[in-house]
């Protein structure tokens, strides 16, 4: 059973029915949470591939989120055609100048969509800027906190998937640098990162 409910600028949650009156001929349409934020531009979309990985090789996506910005609800996910896993780390290290600039890509398309808060510093002045753009493959990516590890156990030429997705939902601090690094396990493999994410304007 769903209870679909309607929260006001008071906090106060309204019964929808009250809210509705079909018999007038209104429609019921129901939401998910993240179709919500996509319909109101604020979800995004990245990636970054890899067709030449070989074993123990990795593929990283790298950021750093925004001092009192929006907070960012974020779901990785990646594929591989052999095998290998993928880390969330939380304040890890990297090469500043480093890496290749790769657009964030709103996924509102309708009139100008508006900008990701998500930093990246391949200019060392300032260190971390705001351009719309996240790092890919950045040099010396090490340290930081493993929030969680994801594996695909693959057979060549059988692609593997894995994600962070609906209730791995992760919500990042402000101000922290973050990284999404996939490594190989055996050679001749190939393995895409796909981040997709929500910046929000409260904590829940």
């Amino acid at each position: 059973m769903i209870r679909v409910i309607f929260r006001g600028k008071d906090g106060i949650d309204y019964p929808i029915d009250s809210l509705l009156n079909l018999s007038m001929g209104g429609r019921l349409t129901i939401l998910t949470s993240a179709e919500h934020e996509a319909h109101e531009g604020h979800a995004f979309t990245t990636g970054a591939a890899d067709i030449t990985l070989a074993d123990t090789e990795t593929l990283n996506i790298a950021f750093r989120t925004c001092e009192h910005a929006h907070k960012v609800h974020l779901y990785p996910e990646f594929t591989t055609l052999v095998g290998g896993y993928c880390d969330l780390l939380e304040a890890p290290t990297w090469d500043t100048g480093s890496g290749v600039l790769t657009n964030i890509i709103n996924r509102k398309r309708s009139r100008t969509p508006i900008q990701s808060d998500l930093e990246q510093d391949d200019s060392a002045t300032p260190v971390f800027v705001k351009t719309n753009q996240v790092l890919t493959n950045v040099d010396n990516l090490a340290g930081g906190t493993i929030l969680c590890r994801r594996y695909a156990w693959g057979e060549k030429g059988k692609v593997e998937a894995g994600g962070f997705r609906a209730e791995n939902e992760f919500l990042l601090r402000e101000d922290t640098q973050y990284a999404v690094r996939f490594t190989a396990i055996g050679a001749n493999n190939t393995a895409q990162i796909v981040l997709n994410w929500i910046e929000h304007g409260e904590e829940e």
